[in-house]
């Protein structure tokens, strides 16, 4: 009978023990739980807070812009969503009585394009730059294509008879023709004014022979207003203002001048309505080989040492060039171009420079 009792005491013992445990691990387990629960509020508070730092950030980077119809922007991507990939949109013009799509895909040239839609957001144009290229060469056969852009055969023909097929030719070298190749839609797109860039080269026994080039100019409704063409000359870069008054290009035959990144160009601006060169600048040095178009004016780099280079904003109403020597971050901040000088492009009332204070001025020459 004791020895019973005894074992009934043990196991009253070991059960209050058991139950002891089971409440410890289950406060635990709540605990944990509850600082698990915790642990996720502060993270989802921090990857907020990340997130608000974040977008605050990239409205910085890419404000809205004034004025623009963003909800009649959604529609228009739709109504050319079938004809084209709409997330190579290079740029949308809302005007008052039509609509223009700027359409730039850098995989595949052949569509290059601008989509011409009206207040119904029915479209009524699509130009597509490569097939529009001047210097197709009907009849002929095709032999390869280059970024879309055909190469002809050549071969068995004389010169005359390459003469008779493409006018004005410029021959570089007594060799025999073997190819020619076509170039499209180097497009600079502005509010007012499209500039676009066709070529054609001549390739030989004795390598490149020859090359024209031809800049079209397009108004807002892709009419032709005006066409320039150049013999034995490439063309680069065309950009026009946002007036769509003045056109900047660069011509010539690019070659290296010693230093990666540098090459040697002449520059030219022209004026659109009145079809007159108002600038032009041979054999000088550039950093890069390009022209930006902002706002009304064009700005490109010149080298001047390996350190620093020269920014040259061209002002083309006053006929003016301004003139200031940077690192290669220098211009990082700046924004819009004013009458006065330029502004911060995170705080857009902010002049950071004066045309007239912090940089060298000089007269446009020809």
């Amino acid at each position: 009978m004791k020895i019973l009792v005894k074992i009934l005491l043990i196991l009253l013992i070991a059960g209050a023990y058991g139950c002891k445990e089971v409440v410890r691990k289950s406060n635990d387990k709540a605990k944990a739980k509850k600082e698990i629960i915790v642990e996720k509020k502060d993270s989802v508070a921090i990857a907020k807070s990340n997130n608000k730092k974040r977008h605050r950030s990239s409205k910085k980077v890419k404000p809205q812009i004034k004025g623009y119809d963003y909800s009649l922007d959604i529609k228009i991507r739709k109504a050319v969503s079938s004809i084209i990939d709409t997330n190579n949109i290079y740029k949308i013009y809302q005007y008052d009585d039509h609509y223009v799509v700027h359409y730039l895909d850098f995989n595949d040239r052949t569509k290059t394009a601008e989509i011409y839609l009206n207040k119904d957001l029915e479209i009524t144009r699509y130009l597509n730059f490569v097939d529009s290229n001047p210097y197709h060469l009907k009849g002929l056969k095709v032999i390869a294509l280059e970024l879309g852009n055909p190469v002809y055969d050549l071969k068995g023909k004389t010169r005359k008879e390459v003469e008779e097929i493409i006018p004005n030719i410029k021959w570089d070298n007594t060799g025999e023709p073997i190819v020619a190749r076509l170039w499209s839609g180097g497009s600079n797109f502005a509010p007012n004014r499209t500039a676009t860039l066709y070529q054609i080269y001549i390739d030989g026994t004795e390598g490149s022979m020859a090359v024209n080039s031809m800049l079209r100019i397009l108004d807002k409704y892709g009419n032709k207003i005006d066409s320039l063409e150049f013999t034995g000359q490439e063309i680069w870069h065309p950009r026009v203002t946002n007036d769509g008054r003045y056109l900047a290009y660069l011509y010539g035959r690019a070659y290296p001048d010693g230093e990666e990144g540098k090459v040697t160009q002449n520059m030219v601006i022209y004026d659109i309505d009145k079809k007159e060169i108002i600038f032009e600048k041979k054999n000088f040095l550039m950093v890069g080989s390009s022209i930006a178009s902002n706002d009304n004016f064009f700005q490109t780099a010149m080298a001047s040492n390996k350190n620093l280079y020269s920014r040259w904003i061209f002002d083309c109403k006053k006929q003016k060039i301004y003139i200031i020597h940077l690192n290669s971050s220098g211009t990082k901040n700046w924004g819009s171009f004013k009458e006065d000088g330029i502004y911060d492009r995170y705080n857009p009332d902010k002049r950071l420079l004066s045309w007239n204070k912090d940089f060298e001025v000089m007269e446009f020459s020809k």
